[in-house]
This record gives structure tokens, C-alpha cells and sequence, in this order.
């Protein structure tokens, strides 16, 4: 556990877990998984953040992508699964193979691209009326961190059919910048 706090305070504790929702099952499968173009290489949070640097890198043999702390390549590695959300946005959905089963993170994030190239990897969320609204118009729940939890965001409760839709549309409400990753 201590690993995945060292390698999420990279990720800024997904600023402090206020852009992350949590389920208790793979929501997107390995063939939902989309090529970011561009996407690999070193990143660095922006506006007041650690300053520390996160590595982001394509798995062989795996539509995911691994993230970690360049530093220590062969620690604290968690793995990404991007699924396209609309124009230069993706659903994030991340595991920690360390984790116990059961317990995946999910994100949005807009790619911003300058001169075709990724310039940065800013995190959305939406407000906490709207993304209520939505969730009960979609049958959705949030319900504490799993028993098995002792740190990470609520977690959706409903069909993985109703939450694989509930995220798919929270790219239509009005989005707020969490936190910002320049590429290095």
C-alpha cells in the first residue's frame, strides 16, 4: 500500500481522489482499449503540484499503458486502459496489479495537443450536483471504498453496463480542470 501512495502522490493523489470515481469490477474490457497517439513519454504536474515526473509507456503485448515514477521504473508501476470519450478525451481506467481484486479507479482526461504533438494531460471532473444528476439518471450509486480499501474514491454502485454508460456521459457535463500534466 505504501508503494501505491508513493507512486500516486506522482499523480497527486489523482488530486486528492476529487477526479476519481471507483467500481468494484472492470468496467471497460481489454478490446474497449484505444491507441493515444503520442501519449508516451514524461509528464509533470503543473500549478503548485509535487514537480514530480511521471512516465507514461505503452505495455507490450497489452492495449494498456503503465505509469510510474521514471526514478524507479520497476516500482510502483499502475496500469491504464483508455477508452475514447470524444475528441482528444479519454476515460482513464486504472489498476494496480498490487491491489486486491476488485478495485479499479476510472478518470477523465482531455489530451491538448500542440503542433500535433501532446503538449499536455489535463484531469476533468465534473461539479458534484451535475455528476449526482447524471448518476441518478443512470441508475448509478456511490457507495464507500471497498472493505478491502483503506484509502481510495467512492465507488459506483450498478451494472457494469450502467457505469460503463455513466461514464461514457460525463464528458456532456460542464467540465472542471483538476489538474494539469505538461509533457517534458
Amino acid at each position: 500500500m505504501a508503494a501505491g501512495f508513493r507512486l500516486l502522490g506522482l499523480f497527486g493523489l489523482l488530486l486528492a481522489l476529487s477526479s476519481c470515481l471507483g467500481s468494484s469490477e472492470e468496467i471497460f474490457a481489454a478490446d474497449q482499449a484505444v491507441n493515444v497517439p503520442g501519449v508516451e513519454g514524461d509528464y509533470v504536474q503543473q500549478g503548485g503540484g509535487s514537480g514530480d515526473t511521471l512516465r507514461l509507456e505503452r505495455i507490450s503485448g497489452s492495449p494498456d499503458y503503465a505509469f510510474f515514477d521514471p526514478k524507479n521504473p520497476d516500482q510502483d508501476r499502475m496500469r491504464l486502459r483508455a477508452v475514447s470519450a470524444g475528441a482528444d478525451m479519454y476515460l482513464l481506467q486504472i489498476r494496480d496489479d498490487t491491489w486486491p481484486a476488485g478495485r479499479y479507479w476510472h478518470v477523465l482526461v482531455r489530451v491538448e495537443r500542440a503542433n500535433n504533438a501532446v503538449a499536455r494531460i489535463v484531469l476533468l471532473f465534473p461539479g458534484e450536483a451535475a455528476l449526482n444528476t447524471l448518476a441518478a439518471q443512470s441508475g448509478i450509486t456511490f457507495g464507500p471504498p471497498g472493505p478491502s480499501d483503506t484509502y481510495g474514491p467512492n465507488t459506483m454502485q450498478g451494472s457494469r453496463e450502467a457505469i460503463a454508460a455513466f461514464l461514457k456521459k460525463i464528458p456532456t457535463l460542464p467540465l472542471q480542470e483538476i489538474g494539469t500534466y505538461a509533457k517534458s
